[in-house]
C-alpha cells in the first residue's frame, strides 16, 4: 500500500511542479484544495499534505491558513525560468506510441517505474517530471528551454524528436529498444520471458502450447511473439499455427485506448479447438490482461482455468499483480532504476559514449492459473 501511496504523491506533486515551471500556474495564484486533490487524484489526505509540504518546502508554495495553498511570489519559480540550468531536474516522457496517458498513470504502470526513479534520482537530489507526448510530437516548455538535467523515456520515439530534442541531454529509454537512436536503453528481457514461460509449461506435462496477444504490431509482444516460436523450437515442439492467436486490436486517432469493458477473445480463440483430437493444453499470454480476456472467452466456451487449460501471464512487477495468475514479474521497477543510475552515470561523465542496453531478467511469480497435466509423454 506505502508504495502505491508514494506513486500517487510522485504524481500529484510533479503534475503541480510542471504547471509552475511552464506558467500555467502563476505566482500568488492559489492552487485546488486539498479536498478537490484528494477527488482529483482518488488519493487520502496525507499523500496531498505530503506532496504540497515537499513543494513548500522546495520553495515553490505557500501555505496560508485559513485560506489554502498559493504558488509563492518569490520562489523557485522565478529560478527555473531565469536559469537554463535549474536547480537538479530528471524528465520523465510518456510517449504515447507506448500507451495513452491514463493507462500510463495507472497504478500498475506509474507505481513500479517512480518506485525505481525515486529510489535512484531522490538520494541524488533530483526533482522528477513527467510528461506525456502525444503523437503531435509537440515538446514541453522544460525541453525546449533545456531545464532539464537529463531524459528517461518510455516508448518509441520519433527520430527527429528525438535528435532535435533528446540527444543534446543526457537521456536513456527503457523497454522500446530503437537500434537507430544513439543512446542506452534499459529494458525486461523479453526472450527470458518466453522461454521461462514455455520451460514451466513443459517441465508439468504441456506439449501442446499456444500464444496470446491482441497487440501483436508492438514490440514487447512481438519480440515475446518470437521468443515464444523459438523456445518451442528449442524444445522440439510443434508450433501449431492454431494455436498462435495474435491479432492487432484497433487504434483511435493513431493511438491505442484503454479497454475499458472486456473484449471478446472467442471468435480468436476457437480457431484453436476446432481439431478434437489437438488441442492445446496452455497458453503463453503476453500478459496479465489479456490472460484474464482469454479466461473469460474460455469460460464461454466451457473451458475452465487450469482444469481445462493452463494460463500464464506477467504483471510490471510482483505487487502490481491483482489477478491469480501464475507467470512472471517484468521487474519494470528494477528497469527503471537501473535506468536512472545510468544517467546519473552518463551526467557524470559527460564525454564518455556508453551506447548500452541492459536487459532485465523477469522473475517468477507464483499463481493458480497452471496444472501439471498426466499423460503419457512418450
Amino acid at each position: 500500500m506505502s508504495k502505491r501511496i508514494s506513486a500517487a504523491c510522485f504524481l500529484l506533486e510533479s503534475d503541480i511542479r510542471q504547471d509552475i515551471i511552464i506558467g500555467r500556474l502563476t505566482p500568488g495564484e492559489f492552487i485546488l484544495s486539498e479536498k478537490e486533490l484528494m477527488t482529483k487524484y482518488n488519493i487520502g489526505r496525507n499523500s496531498v499534505r505530503k506532496a504540497l509540504d515537499n513543494l513548500v518546502n522546495e520553495g515553490l508554495l505557500t501555505k496560508v491558513h485559513g485560506k489554502g495553498t498559493l504558488v509563492a511570489k518569490t520562489s523557485g519559480n522565478t529560478q527555473l525560468k531565469n536559469n537554463p540550468s535549474p536547480t537538479k531536474q530528471i524528465l520523465f516522457l510518456s510517449l504515447a506510441t507506448a500507451m495513452g496517458y491514463s493507462s500510463f498513470r495507472s497504478s500498475n504502470t506509474l507505481g513500479p517505474i517512480f518506485d525505481g526513479l525515486n529510489k535512484v534520482l531522490s538520494p541524488a537530489g533530483y526533482n522528477i517530471l513527467l510528461t506525456q507526448i502525444n503523437l503531435d510530437w509537440k515538446a514541453p516548455a522544460c525541453l525546449i528551454k533545456k531545464e532539464v538535467d537529463g531524459v528517461i523515456f518510455h516508448g518509441k520515439m520519433d527520430y527527429d524528436f528525438f535528435q532535435k530534442y533528446i540527444k543534446p541531454l543526457p537521456n536513456v529509454g527503457i523497454q522500446y529498444q530503437q537500434v537507430e537512436l544513439d543512446t542506452n536503453f534499459v529494458a525486461v528481457d523479453n526472450y527470458a520471458y518466453s522461454k521461462m514461460a514455455v520451460n514451466y509449461l513443459y517441465s508439468l506435462g504441456h506439449r501442446k502450447i499456444g500464444f496470446v496477444t491482441d497487440e501483436i504490431d508492438n514490440q514487447i509482444s512481438y519480440e515475446r511473439f518470437i521468443a515464444f516460436k523459438r523456445s518451442m523450437e528449442e524444445l522440439n515442439l510443434e508450433i501449431a499455427p492454431d494455436f498462435l492467436i495474435t491479432w492487432q486490436r484497433e487504434y483511435k486517432d493513431g493511438q491505442l485506448v484503454s479497454e475499458e469493458n472486456t473484449p471478446d477473445y472467442e471468435p480468436y480463440l476457437r480457431k484453436a479447438f476446432q481439431n478434437k483430437n489437438n488441442q492445446p493444453t496452455a497458453f503463453v499470454c503476453v500478459d496479465d490482461w489479456r490472460a484474464k480476456f482469454t479466461e473469460t472467452a474460455l469460460n464461454k466456451m466451457n473451458l475452465l482455468v487450469p482444469l481445462n487449460i493452463s494460463l500464464i501471464g506477467s504483471d510490471n512487477t510482483a505487487y502490481c499483480k491483482v489477478h491469480d495468475i501464475t507467470g512472471l514479474s517484468c521487474m519494470l521497477d528494477v528497469v527503471s532504476e537501473k535506468a536512472a543510475s545510468n544517467l546519473l552515470e552518463i551526467i557524470s561523465n559527460p564525454n564518455t559514449k556508453f551506447l548500452t542496453t541492459t536487459l532485465v531478467k523477469p522473475e517468477f511469480v507464483s499463481g493458480n492459473s497452471v496444472l501439471k497435466i498426466k499423460h503419457n509423454l512418450a
